[in-house]
């Protein structure tokens, strides 16, 4: 018969691997949630967004995308002919959403066909995050149009990204956020011609604008380039 100290110490050793299996099981849950969608310029929206039959256009991966999912996209030049918006967040440094250019490839963004003269990202959504795609030739009419408009939100997180030959800022941070990082961007060339503050006022490489007492931790710019701006190069 069993002693009372090597049945509490079976006990013991039963909780523990108890408590191990329900913690694998929890991992596992959570990283089969997570999901991976695709797009590609010979994608569909109609498709379901996998790496053999992607979706067309980034709104479509965006609006399919939750916590945790990763929306790869494929290189190659997209035309839109207007913006996009990302207000969906994410909830955890480890449970971003993420749009990533898919590796080895380069997305290209050309707003050059687009109308109505659209910010090209426009972001609400916190704890996103934004990797190695290309912005280019966004137009104004009398407001300065910017490649990334970062607004009402917090914890993103731009890498990689080109922004270049657009007639506003590159990355322009704005009302109400915080937290964010910007790492190893570039943001060039960008002019704009016909601002009403004035030909070339208002074209930065990166700007943190208008932000208030309670907005949250200072944006981290580290490892960024800007060049040839028209207006400032940094304007925190």
């Amino acid at each position: 018969m069993k002693s009372a100290k090597e049945l509490s110490a079976k006990v013991e050793r039963l909780s523990l691997l108890s408590g191990l299996v329900v913690g694998l099981g929890l991992f596992a849950a959570n990283h089969a949630l997570a999901a991976e969608y695709y797009v590609a310029t010979t994608g569909s929206d109609s498709n379901p967004g996998t790496q053999a039959s992607p979706f067309a256009t980034l709104s479509k991966g965006a609006s399919t995308a939750g916590p945790g999912d990763t929306v790869y996209i494929r290189g190659g030049t997209y035309n839109p002919t207007g913006g996009f918006t990302f207000s969906k967040s994410g909830t955890s440094d480890t449970n971003r959403i993420k749009y990533w250019a898919y590796s080895g490839e380069k997305p290209v963004f050309d707003f050059s066909k687009a109308s109505g003269h659209p910010n090209g990202f426009t972001v609400s959504g916190s704890w996103l995050h934004f990797k190695g795609i290309e912005i280019c030739n966004l137009s104004e009419d009398t407001n300065a149009i910017n490649a990334v408009v970062i607004s009402e939100a917090s914890n993103d997180i731009m890498e990689l990204m080109n922004l270049h030959n657009n007639q506003g800022s590159g990355i322009f941070i704005s009302h109400g956020t915080g937290g964010h990082l910007l790492l190893n961007c570039d943001s060039h060339d960008n002019y704009d011609p016909t601002s009403s503050q004035g030909d070339g006022q208002n074209s930065d490489g990166f700007g943190v604008h208008y932000q208030a007492a309670g907005d949250g931790t200072s944006t981290t710019i580290r490892g960024c380039r800007a060049w040839w701006n028209s207006d400032d190069g940094y304007h925190y």
